[in-house]
């Protein structure tokens, strides 16, 4: 699944891309990406027609677009935002149109919604049918603070967090108690900070809170460099997903990213060369360094 370092390099993408024309239709293709309240597929986004699609924002795994009125529209004094989230396997990329081409949306196996440009498309395509979209951008009022903003160091962990049972590794991938944080960046970070995933955050110390506050916006932040300086596909058509999801493009020499402990089980600890061990939490994959990761 996209964490917060794919959808952050997917975002910087779309953002230099953006089409100049105006929205002409939006097509939703597959309806239940929509929640019920969002009303009938085929009238979805009517009043955004005409609208230019202004810029690319994330919260969390999640991608907003806003979109700003086009000539002569003043239905929306301000841009009217639209929210998504790529699920497991989901692939938001734009399309140009060449010649000789197909032009038809139906090309594109298991499309979602297609935003209709003229000369371009941006396609969401989406083949476990696990991602959304919706007007609503309430969905991302319960997210918990963002490792990327600018106010993340003033940030304290609240009680209700470093006083629960639970494990610490399960707290970090509730999206409640930090947004963008999966199962990937979660091992990493409980690496770096030297914590076993397994401990229960009120047996936690100071120390332990401390240490992961700095680590979480460190891993971070390197992985969304990484994925920056690479040749990374983002045409939605590879037939391989290698790093940050997308995949590196065809012939790139790009060595990718290389996990301190993710999916890495029986090879030694890149800190003490312990072997790395591997258990389940939350029916998901753990990586773990007994030796540097010691249970409380």
């Amino acid at each position: 699944m996209p964490e917060l370092p794919e959808v952050e390099c997917l975002v910087r993408h779309l953002n230099r891309h953006l089409p100049a024309e105006a929205l002409r239709k939006i097509s939703i293709t597959s309806p239940r990406h929509l929640r019920r309240e969002e009303g009938k597929p085929e009238k979805w986004g009517s009043d955004l027609r005409g609208c230019r699609l202004d810029r690319f924002s994330r919260r969390g795994k999640f991608w907003i677009m806003f979109w700003k009125p086009g000539s002569g529209r003043g239905n929306h004094p301000d841009p009217q935002p639209v929210v998504g989230h790529l699920g497991m396997t989901g692939r938001l990329f734009f399309h140009r149109e060449r010649s000789g081409s197909p032009t038809d949306g139906a090309v594109f196996k298991h499309t979602a919604a297609i935003f209709d440009f003229g000369s371009s498309r941006l396609v969401f395509t989406d083949p476990r049918r696990f991602g959304m979209l919706t007007r609503n951008a309430d969905v991302l009022k319960s997210l918990g603070p963002d490792p990327m903003d600018a106010d993340w160091c003033s940030m304290t962990w609240p009680d209700r967090i470093t006083g629960s049972s639970r494990a610490i590794k399960v707290t970090l991938m509730d999206q409640s108690a930090v947004a963008g944080l999966g199962n990937i960046y979660a091992s990493e970070v409980l690496h770096q900070a030297m914590i076993h995933p397994a401990a229960a955050c009120k047996n936690l110390t100071p120390d332990d809170w401390h240490r992961l506050h700095h680590c979480i916006p460190d891993v971070i932040q390197k992985a969304v460099g990484i994925g920056d300086s690479l040749s990374l596909d983002f045409s939605g058509l590879s037939s391989v997903d290698r790093l940050f999801y997308y995949g590196t493009r065809e012939g790139s020499s790009d060595d990718g990213e290389v996990f301190r402990v993710y999916d890495r089980e029986g090879e030694p600890c890149p800190r003490c060369g312990a072997p790395i061990q591997r258990m389940i939490q939350a029916q998901r994959s753990t990586f773990f360094c007994p030796a540097c990761q010691p249970l409380p």
